[in-house]
Formats: structure tokens, sequence, C-alpha cells
């Protein structure tokens, strides 16, 4: 049961973050909001957790050490155990066509780095309850 304290509680969240420090912080906030969070580094290994942890919702960099956040959105969407994965993006690059890019590869939000501690979890629960 989601509470306005752990807006994400039980949300299975996928994290994909080359970036040691960004996602430590990413993933404490996430899982301070109570969602269960499991982080991996680079896009192949995405692709495999993604099928075998089945995140309701999966938290992407644009920027990974094997292929682009867009490649990768692209492959989720073409999958189906993983066409319906709620993604949001968080990334330093998020000029105009980085962030049409995204959005057209299926992104449900678009958050800029650094993360703003105070409202990332709030903004991403948001981007699930619009999803069904």
């Amino acid at each position: 049961m989601r509470t306005q304290n752990q807006p994400l509680a039980g949300t299975r969240v996928l994290l994909v973050e080359e970036a040691r420090q960004s996602a430590k912080l990413a993933s404490f906030v996430l899982t301070t909001a109570g969602a269960n969070v499991r982080a991996v580094t680079n896009g192949a290994d995405a692709l495999l957790m993604a099928r075998e942890f089945e995140p309701r919702l999966i938290v992407l960099d644009l920027v990974l050490p094997d292929t682009s956040g867009i490649a990768l959105m692209r492959a989720l969407r073409s999958q189906e155990r993983t066409r319906d994965v709620v993604l949001a993006v968080v990334t330093a690059q998020h000029g105009a066509q980085e962030t049409r890019d995204a959005f057209e590869a299926g992104c449900a939000v678009l958050v800029g780095k650094p993360i703003d501690t105070e409202t990332f979890a709030d903004t991403i629960a948001t981007a699930l309850k619009e999803k069904p």
C-alpha cells in the first residue's frame, strides 16, 4: 500500500546508471520511497535484469557504456515482456533533441541531473500513476 511518505511502496524498480555516485543517490531516494530497487551499470545487463526482475519501472541514464539510453528504451519496447514497463530518464543531457528522442522512444518522464532528492520519488510516482 502506497503512503504519502512511501509513494513507491512495493514497486519493483530497475536502475540503469553507470556513475556510481548517481546510482547510489537515486537508489537511496527510491528505496526510501518504498521501492524494491535493483541496479545495473549497462544496457546489456539491463535487458537481462528486466526479463528476470520484471520491474514496473526502469530508471535509466541516456549515456551508458555499451549503448545509448535511447537504444535501450527502443530495445525494451520491442520485447513483449518489457513493452509496457514505465521508463524514466535521469540525465545531464536534457537538451531539446535529447528530450524529443527520449519521449519518442517511450520515456514517461525525464528528470535532469543532479536529481532533486526532495521531489524525485514523487515525480517518478506520478509517472507511474499516469500509466496503468
